[in-house]
This record gives C-alpha cells, structure tokens and sequence, in this order.
C-alpha cells in the first residue's frame, strides 16, 4: 500500500491523540497539557506529558516522544501501515486502493483470522450444534443476551467448520495457520481445526482487538481441561491480562485491581458488578503484566479458591508484582468457596466484603508463617522461613526489604542477623552483589564514577581491563577523571595501583582516603558487577546530553516558546533514536 503524507496528515489531524492515549494510561490535567505515569517505563511520579493542542507527547523520564503514530508503534509493536490502518478505520477515512493482496501484513492477517474465528464461534453457540455450550453457559449465570459482548462462543465438535467458514471469507488457510486457529496435518499440506467441541473465550488486547482464544472442554474425556492459542505477534501471553480492555476504566475508578485465574471466575464477577476485575490465565505473573496492571492502579488484590491450590495460584509469581511496586493483598475466600461460585450465589455484595478485608501481601504471608511455626513440622518451618528470607532479600527497594525482613524476625522469633546467615549463607552474598549493581540506577552518575574508582582500588586486578574501555571523558566530574588517570598512569608505570602513593597534594591524597573508605561494597565483588560498572560509564555521556535536552525542554516550556520546546523534543527523540 503506497501512502502520501497528505493522507497521514488527513488521519493525525483526525484523531485526538489524548483519547487513544487515554485508552492505555490514565490522564489527569495539568494546565493545557495531560499529565500521566509513562506507559514505557517504570515510574511512580509522572512524567509523561500529552500536548493536544499540538497532538504530540513527551516523556520527561524516559525520553520517549512524537506523535499518535508514534505512540502505537512504540507500545503496540505496530508497524506504519498498521497503525495508519487503525488510526484511519477510528476515524472513518477509508484507506487509499490497495494495490494487490500480498501487500497485506502479517500482523493485520493475523487480526483478520481471529476476528473471522470469534464471529464464527460467536455464531455456533446459538446454533443447536451450540446446544451443551448454551447449556453449560447458562447454568453459570450468563444470560445469552450478553454473550457477544463478552466473547463467549462455541468451536463446534468437527474437523473443519472454522476452514470452511474462512473459505467463505476468502481468508487463506495460510493465515489460520500462523494466528494458531488450525493445526496442519502429519504429511503437510492440510490443516484441521484446533478447537472443537470447547466453550470457547476471545482474548483481546487493549484496543479491544482479538488476537488469541482460551476453550474450555465439554466433555469428561477431554485430555485437557483448558487450551489456549499458541504465542503469535498479536498473541503474547506474558503481556496480555484477560479482561483487561474491558475492565480497566473500573480499575480506574475502583483505584484497585482484582486478579482471578480463570476465564469464568472472571466473567461471574464482572457479571455481578465486580467489574474492575483481571483473569491471570492460570499463568504466573510477568513483570510486563505487572507493569500493564500498574498503568491503571498500583493496588491490586488477588481473589482465588479457597484451598492450598488456590493459595498456590494466588501466590504463584506475586513476587514479580510487589518488586515492581504495586501493593498486593490477599484476600481469601471461605472453605469450598471459589471466586465463580461465590459471585454467582452470593452476589456482589458479598464479594465487596471479602475484598473489604483482604490482608496486605506481606503480613498475610507472615501470618501463614507464624500459623507453619506453630503448628508445623521443622522441615515445614525451615522452608517457609527460607522463603521468606530470600523474598526479602531479592527486593531492591531498601525499605521494603528492612521492613520484611523486621516482620519475619518478630513473626519467628528469630534474630534478622541470625535469618540472613542461617538461612541464606553465600546465597546472600551473591543476592547481595546483584542487589548492589541493580540499585546503580538510582544513584546519580557521580556517586557511580567514585564508586567505579573504589572498585579498582578494591580489585586492582581489574584496573587493565578499565584502562582499555574507560576514559577520562566517560566521567562527568573533572576532578574524578582527573584522579581516575593518575590511577591508571600508576598502574602502566608499576604495574600495579598503592593507595599511598596516589595524590600529589595533601588535599588529592585526602580524597583518594575518602574514596577507599566512605562507601560501601559488596561483600563478594566479581567481574559481573566491574562489566556492569562499566556500561553504566559508557552510557553516563548521552545521558548528560539527553538531561540537558530534558532540562532545556522544560526551561523552553516554563518561559512559553513552544517552537523551541518542539525543536528541542524532536532533537531528543533523534539522538534516542540513533544512540
């Protein structure tokens, strides 16, 4: 397809940049612009910026920015012609005449075999080969009226009904293939349909696209229970939440999430009222879902069956969602109960309540370790505590981890000295390292280039490898670069690097003292975290210029010259681009 940068123009100008943006990141109003927390990195104070009268963004913290084409390119994995596609059909600007059928994109054949799949499922529900599906749905409280707005169909119990009706549609079998809706036969060269006889459910993505299937077996004599698309380019399973494009303005407005694990405790809520409400999929978390939820609201409450493998479930990957920030609490259940039957027969209302008084992550799995303490055998207790310890040491955050940490010594009984060399030994040391190079990022480069210096006082074996990858202008402070050649001129000259002999005033022999000793280093310093030193001095200079972009962007904006804000933030995104 051949586009003339008039008819982009003619969809840009079409298309409010602050409602498609709104659609991924909640958006408050700060003067004339929108202010939000940036969809492409983690942040807990907002930076990114929307400016509608001039239908661009910006992000202060990460440096991304451009237009709406840019923005669904970014976060969508879209191509051009993709997002021109998407743009365009919102707006209702019919797309230019393509030219032939192989221009078409993967990803829009993709899109296209699904959407032709879910009308197709949609349809056969209703049908009386549909009949046991109707039933089953029925029974489970969802009344057929509300079936298409919430994706619920039937793949008939055949080999081809979704091929021929494709056929019908003149959609290649080719593209059923790749989107993960046939299997292709032993021999090559014929496919048969993947689901059959199987309530099915559409997953979506944020823009409400369908891009995979859940289905869930009819029949006892199913070796499997539940089966999912495979992974596709519009299927990623560990950056999708199932429900979420439905539910995630009354995430919004709830200011929390609640997570279930399946697709029908997540429809008997959201029928009931609960409607801010996310499946899981039966998946352990992933820091991409995590970082997807957090976009919405930093508070999230896990809602699953009231026995040890629900507790299983609730906890399986939590870990990945308190590490990246959000609050999490646990809320359980009555025995025999789980989140699908307790909605249907006890209502919202019910519900509420034990959301209500769900219990913060932390002090629920301490709770449960006192409970293991009191009552378990020693095995069962050495492995909680150890579970616990080494939950709290993987956290970067310092006051979360001392606070964890705090809670289990209190809860056990044992001294926090004690938990961390009795349970942890060498282990957290090496947690400890990783733990230190993690925290790099959130010290200002100075403080890394001293650091850096301690390093190769500390590991003077690391000083040949530094001399061939680091240079005096890699440091941002004159003074520290000046003192990183005297260390490394030492070192070609004796072959090695003595802290007395470093300094030619009192006052630089003073600072070297005050390098060797003032900061803390790993107990167990290896060449992982020298390597990782290093690549954070190599990217020290461009992030001196991308500041000083940032900074002069805000200065243009705070005195009202737009042009060279613009000017500016266009430079910016270039050297993002290009570096």
């Amino acid at each position: 397809m051949v586009i003339g940068d008039d008819f982009k123009d003619r969809v840009r100008e079409a298309t409010d940049i602050a409602a498609v943006i709104g659609q991924y990141v909640t958006l408050k109003k700060r003067g004339k612009n929108l202010l939000g927390l940036c969809p492409f990195h983690t942040e807990k104070t907002p930076s990114f910026t929307i400016h509608p009268d001039r239908q661009f963004f910006h992000c202060f913290g990460c440096g991304k920015g451009g237009d709406v084409f840019t923005f669904l390119m970014d976060h969508e994995g879209w191509s051009f012609p993709e997002t021109l596609k998407y743009l365009a059909e919102k707006a209702g600007i019919p797309l230019p005449q393509r030219r032939s059928p192989e221009e078409t994109d993967r990803y829009g054949r993709l899109l296209a075999a699904n959407a032709a799949a879910a009308e197709f499922f949609g349809r056969m529900i209703g049908q009386p080969e549909g009949r046991q599906a109707l039933k089953y749905i029925a029974q489970r409280g969802v009344p057929q009226s509300r079936l298409a707005e919430l994706g619920i169909g039937y793949a008939p119990d055949g080999w081809d009904g979704l091929l021929k009706f494709a056929a019908r549609r003149k959609l290649p079998e080719q593209a059923l293939l790749e989107a993960g809706l046939v299997v292709e036969k032993e021999g090559g060269g014929r496919y048969y349909d993947r689901f059959r006889d199987r309530l099915t459910f559409a997953i979506a993505n944020l823009s409400g696209r369908v891009v995979g299937f859940g289905a869930r077996a009819l029949k006892q004599t199913e070796q499997a229970k539940y089966i999912n698309s495979p992974e596709t380019p519009v299927y990623r399973k560990s950056h999708l939440l199932y429900g979420l494009d439905k539910s995630r303005e009354a995430i919004r407005q709830a200011g929390y999430a609640v997570v279930v694990e399946g697709y029908t405790d997540w429809t008997s809520l959201y029928l009931n009222g609960i409607c801010n409400v996310v499946a899981s999929s039966g998946t352990a978390f992933t820091a991409e879902q995590a970082r997807l939820l957090a976009r919405f609201s930093p508070n999230v409450v896990l809602l699953f069956d009231a026995d040890a493998a629900g507790e299983k479930a609730a906890l399986r990957g939590v870990e990945i969602l308190f590490r990246e920030g959000l609050d999490v609490k646990i809320a359980a259940l009555p025995p025999g109960s789980d989140p699908d039957s307790a909605a249907r027969e006890q209502g919202k209302e019910f519900i509420t309540q034990i959301l209500r008084a769900a219990k913060e992550y932390v002090s629920y799995r301490v709770g449960r370790a006192g409970e293991i303490m009191r009552s378990g055998g020693l095995l069962e207790q050495e492995a909680v505590i150890r579970e616990l310890v080494t939950m709290a040491t993987s956290m970067v955050n310092i006051e979360r981890r001392k606070l964890l940490m705090k809670q289990i010594s209190d809860e056990t009984g044992i001294g926090e000295g004690i938990l961390q060399k009795e349970y942890l030994g060498t282990e957290h040391e090496r947690i400890e390292n990783l733990r230190y190079v993690a925290d790099i990022t959130e010290r200002t480069s100075i403080s890394v280039e001293e650091e850096f210096l301690r390093i190769l006082l500390e590991k003077p074996e690391f000083v040949e490898k530094a001399k061939n990858q680091i240079y005096d202008y890699h440091f941002r402070s004159h003074s520290l670069a000046g003192m990183y050649n005297q260390l490394i001129d030492m070192y070609k000259i004796k072959g090695r690097v003595e802290l007395n002999d470093l300094g030619q005033t009192q006052e630089e022999k003073l600072e070297w003292v005050k390098i060797a000793t003032k900061m803390y280093m790993p107990p167990d310093l290896g060449e992982a975290v020298f390597d990782d030193y290093v690549k954070k001095l190599s990217a020290i200079k461009p992030i001196q210029q991308r500041s000083d972009l940032k900074r002069r962007i805000k200065e243009a904006e705070q005195r009202g010259d737009q042009q060279e804000a613009d000017r500016l933030t266009r430079k910016l995104t270039e050297k993002r681009l290009t570096e």
